[in-house]
């Protein structure tokens, strides 16, 4: 029989608190407290019992919390090593299929016109440098037009008071995708 609080609690109450001092009432109450003593330590008996498993539980919960955090970092490296070697991959496919062109000219004085080696994939991403600065598109710096860049910051009747001409000393490329 299990111990059960609300019954048993009042139960032992009575039998600690009952001020009857005759021979018979000393004997019941040396029965009733041994009858107490035996929920009490039945009670006892349970709490240690629900303790102990508590405790195992709470000890298995750690334990399976700490092995899930080393799977969840394990997993965590896999992830990043799965996206580092497909970033790798689809980087080396897209050089490796020509996908990114860089084109670099042997400038002329004064030229103007430069014919890129293969069509842009979307000419409004193509990066024009002039000895290692990279010039922005823009109306007055240069124009795409299909497979060729034109060079319009060139000096021009001085309408463009940055402008200058290329030489052949020039350094000029074009990077883009195709």
């Amino acid at each position: 029989m299990a111990y059960n609080k609300a019954n048993d609690l009042p139960d032992i109450q009575n039998d600690v608190l009952t001020s009857d001092t005759s021979a018979n009432s000393k004997i019941s109450k040396l029965n009733q407290l041994k009858t107490s003593a035996k929920r009490i330590t039945k009670a006892i008996n349970e709490l240690n019992d629900k303790l102990g498993a508590a405790q195992e539980s709470a000890a298995s919960a750690t334990t399976e919390a700490a092995a899930a955090k080393d799977e969840v970092v394990g997993m965590k490296t896999e992830v990043q090593n799965m996206v580092t070697e497909i970033v790798t991959k689809k980087i080396t496919e897209v050089v490796v299929s020509n996908g990114i062109q860089n084109d670099e000219f042997a400038c002329e004085n004064n030229q103007t016109v430069f014919s890129l080696t293969k069509t842009p994939a979307d000419k409004n991403n193509i990066l024009f440098y002039i000895n290692g600065i990279k010039y922005p598109k823009t109306d007055y710096c240069y124009h795409e037009d299909s497979n060729t860049i034109e060079w319009l910051n060139a000096v021009k009747n001085d309408q463009r008071p940055n402008a200058f001409s290329l030489k052949d000393t020039d350094s000029v490329s074009a990077i883009y995708m195709s």
